[in-house]
């Protein structure tokens, strides 16, 4: 009974791991919220809500892709996604001594199951089969 109690818990840990969109209003020369701390897997959101703006990253982890986006209409968003961890620093290149921002990644992508099953061994434990995407993992549980 613990085991099954357990399996429960770690699948709701597992179901809470999804990645966050963390939005940014673009307006009255500042980013808002200016800092931003994400996980690997999250997006990035800038909103614009007034001005002439851009989003513009001024120096990002290794491996990561810079990008230079404007934000200057109604309704118009620019996202991206957080790939790599490490602090990933921007600014809007028309105010640039006004609009400063920074994002702060840690951590890595959730694991998420798209399915699974438990079978027991022969040793008096549970063996938990999980399939994301194209990998199997397997969890013992004692």
């Amino acid at each position: 009974m613990k085991r099954i109690y357990f399996l429960f818990v770690m699948l709701l840990i597992l179901k809470t791991s999804f990645a966050t969109i963390h939005e940014v209003q673009v307006s009255n020369f500042q980013f808002s919220p200016a800092t931003i701390n994400a996980n690997v897997g999250d997006t990035i959101q800038w909103v614009w809500v007034s001005g002439f703006h851009t989003t513009t990253s001024t120096a990002v982890p290794d491996g990561a892709t810079a990008w230079d986006a404007p934000i200057q209409g109604s309704g118009q968003t620019f996202s991206y996604k957080l790939t790599v961890a490490g602090t990933y620093s921007y600014l809007c290149s028309v105010h640039p001594t006004l609009m400063l921002g920074t994002v702060n990644v840690s951590g890595t992508l959730p694991v998420v199951l798209s399915s699974f099953d438990i079978s027991s061994t022969k040793i008096n434990t549970a063996l938990l089969h999980g399939r994301r995407q194209q990998n199997t993992i397997q969890i013992i549980l004692k």
